[in-house]
């Protein structure tokens, strides 16, 4: 299948044509989770321009700290039944959260690795396979600083595209409740969202606490310094004055001693020059 029949069967998909109809569904959400900073604001970026074809646009407002602006879940629509949703990044995300979060929601995850030249790309790509990740892609992010736009980019998007929308279909061809399963993904993911703002609030709090006693621990080390500081000045001073006063009290003291010198040598001569009765 080419990248045009592919890119059809993307625009095309509605659960209205699956075999057993909608049964319920009427779109597919595409639910982003990730660590902050790795990438997530950026590869909505991607998706949006291989998707549409355009030049690069800062749709996601990803940035060197993208992840960090994204407070609160945003939606970005493909199409009329796919939509991007891009969460608040996570501090942390350990081997068990993320098999935790997949058995909730009854999937098997698409991994999409954002740092395709990252001199350990294997390594990672192993440890995601080793967790139970079937569909791994690697994708190398439009950005500001490299917006030019690349085939292998837009091809590697199109191709995760059309895997999503053929496990759909496949999972769609089974009997669903789909009140009842959308119902409870929807509790799980809004309360592991809200359980990772807490921990994102907690640790925002502990690092904002940490600044602040770095701040303190620095104002008392400057303020230990300046006075120390001025404390050596004060004994360079007492020094310096010191040895001007020893200066001071030599100088007197040889003039005394020349003045005394004097003194005695006008008498001797006074007691030399005195006549003879």
């Amino acid at each position: 299948m080419d990248e045009e029949e592919r890119r059809r069967k993307i625009r095309d998909f509605s659960f209205d044509n699956c075999k057993r109809g909608n049964q319920g569904f009427q779109r597919i959400l595409l639910q982003l989770f990730g660590l902050t900073a790795h990438g997530k604001s950026s590869f909505i970026n991607s998706v949006i321009c291989a998707w549409f074809k355009s030049d690069y646009k800062n749709y996601a407002n990803a940035g060197d700290s993208e992840d960090l602006r994204t407070m609160g879940r945003r939606s970005y629509s493909l199409t009329k039944n796919i939509v991007l949703v891009d969460n608040r990044g996570c501090p942390t995300m350990n081997m068990y959260e993320t098999g935790e979060i997949f058995a909730q929601l009854d999937v098997v995850p698409t991994v999409i690795l954002t740092y395709k030249d990252h001199q350990n790309y294997a390594g990672v790509q192993t440890m995601f396979r080793d967790i139970g990740a079937v569909q791994i892609f690697a994708i190398e992010n439009y950005t500001e600083k490299n917006p030019k736009r690349r085939r292998e980019t837009e091809e590697e998007v199109i191709r995760f595209l059309h895997a999503v929308i053929c496990d759909v279909e496949f999972r769609a061809d089974l009997p669903r409740d789909a009140d009842q399963e959308m119902m409870g993904r929807k509790w799980f993911v809004l309360n592991y969202i809200h359980t990772r703002e807490l921990i994102i609030q907690k640790t925002n709090l502990e690092k904002q606490k940490l600044t602040e006693k770095q701040k303190l621990e620095e104002d008392f080390r400057r303020k230990q310094e300046e006075e120390e500081r001025q404390k050596k000045q004060r004994r360079q001073s007492l020094q310096v004055r010191l040895e001007e006063m020893e200066r001071d009290y030599d100088r007197l003291r040889s003039q005394d001693q020349r003045q005394f010198e004097l003194k005695m040598r006008e008498l001797k001569n006074s007691k030399r020059t005195k006549p003879k009765n």
